[in-house]
């Protein structure tokens, strides 16, 4: 019984820390060139885009992909089709 608890806490996904803001979205609140400002979850990161994102404007919706230290790197928003 123990075993098979600690593989089902092992295989889910993070809930805390910095590996829990990969794959979330949240809103541009101030970019210049590949840098700027997000607010994700309520809280503001400074935050980076890759070589081929397009330049965000404030408000644009993003994706959080990756982290380095306290910095997340950030994408266009993937829109969930249903």
């Amino acid at each position: 019984y123990i075993h098979s608890a600690a593989v089902r806490l092992v295989s889910q996904p993070a809930k805390t820390g910095m590996d829990a803001l990969v794959g979330v979205t949240g809103v541009v609140t101030a970019w210049d060139g590949r840098a700027g400002s997000v607010r994700v979850q309520g809280s503001l990161w400074n935050a980076t885009a890759g070589d081929d994102a397009p330049p965000f404007a404030i408000g644009d919706e993003i994706d959080v992909v990756c982290f380095a230290g306290m910095t997340v790197q950030v994408a266009p928003h993937a829109h969930k089709v249903r």
